[in-house]
């Protein structure tokens, strides 16, 4: 018997999720948007109502639209005894944090970036080596109009505030990757910008200081929507070497300065994705404590509450604590 699958939304995640998903044969998939396209090619089993979504009854459901509806489709779709999962971020509001955080049941989150192999390499090391780093950098930058070439700038979430556009929620990858290494910061410091000639009304650089002060770490985090040329990486720095990761090239550098460790790392942006969704579909059990899920319920809300407080630093101007 074949799995039923919910996907909620239909834009460019959804649409590269369900490409995804075809390709099992298991899967019986259902889709539910919002408007009708007269001329859809796609021959896909689209539902147009929430009640025609319930009846569908799905195991699994992936709420993909834009993240200022996760909140609200996550209340419709709570009591179907599914497995959930939410893309990132997962709230844009943080009333919307008392609604997750009442449920039971485990949920995982889209922060696909922990299955890549050189994340997993670089969080060994720092746990490993934790007593001796002292900065951690995070870095990404890519031109916002090169992501969606396909559709019109002004029709994307990324650049709507309310939609959950901007920098920090569509670039929190590396926060929660920064999180994932080190714990949560017990101070904080956030400074958006809107720099560009882009047309938005968010912040297109956010650069964010996180302070661990008991561990005597610091935390930088460059992040920015106007790079011409795609830009992500990783700087561990430690009392005696140096790590440094490159996405672009895959290539992961250890000196101690004597000698450099080199590995190369044989994957893609593509198959990490995938291996989220595999481990969704085949590992995961929404029953608490029962696997170790790498982007839980718990610990995406925590990171909701500090890109809050991220955004209060920034409108405040200045350092404050996180709890």
């Amino acid at each position: 018997m074949k799995k039923k699958v919910l996907v909620v939304g239909y834009g460019s995640i959804s649409k590269k999720l369900v490409k995804l998903l075809n390709k099992r044969k298991n899967l019986d998939i259902a889709i539910l948007r919002t408007k009708i396209k007269k001329k859809e090619k796609e021959k896909l089993n689209f539902l147009f109502k929430i009640s025609e979504a319930v009846k569908f009854n799905p195991k699994y459901i992936f709420i993909c639209c834009s993240a200022n509806l996760h909140a609200y489709y996550f209340k419709k779709f709570k009591n179907l005894n599914a497995n959930i999962f939410i893309e990132k971020p997962l709230v844009t509001k943080t009333s919307e944090i008392g609604i997750l955080k009442k449920y039971k049941y485990e949920v995982i989150v889209g922060y696909f970036l922990r299955f890549h192999p050189a994340a997993i390499y670089i969080k060994k090391f720092i746990q490993k080596n934790i007593t001796k780093v002292r900065i951690v950098n995070l870095e990404v930058g890519y031109d916002l109009r090169k992501w969606r070439p396909d559709r019109a700038l002004d029709t994307t979430v990324s650049v709507n505030k309310k939609l959950g556009g901007g920098a920090l929620f569509e670039l929190s990858h590396e926060i929660d990757l920064a999180t994932w290494f080190l714990g949560f910061p017990d101070q904080i410091f956030c400074s958006n910008f809107k720099i560009s000639k882009l047309k938005m009304n968010t912040e297109d650089v956010s650069r964010i200081i996180l302070n661990y002060n008991r561990k005597k770490i610091i935390a930088n985090l460059n992040l920015d929507l106007i790079q011409k040329k795609y830009s992500r990486n990783i700087k561990v720095i430690c009392d005696e070497k140096v790590l440094f990761y490159d996405f672009s090239n895959n290539l992961l550098q250890i000196d101690n300065g004597k000698n450099i460790k080199r590995v190369k790392f044989k994957t893609n942006f593509a198959i990490t994705y995938k291996n989220q969704i595999n481990f969704f579909i085949d590992k995961f059990s929404r029953a608490k404590k029962s696997n170790n899920v790498v982007s839980d319920l718990s610990s995406s809300l925590r990171l909701s509450n500090l890109i809050f407080h991220l955004m209060k630093s920034n409108k405040l101007k200045k350092r404050i604590k996180f709890s």
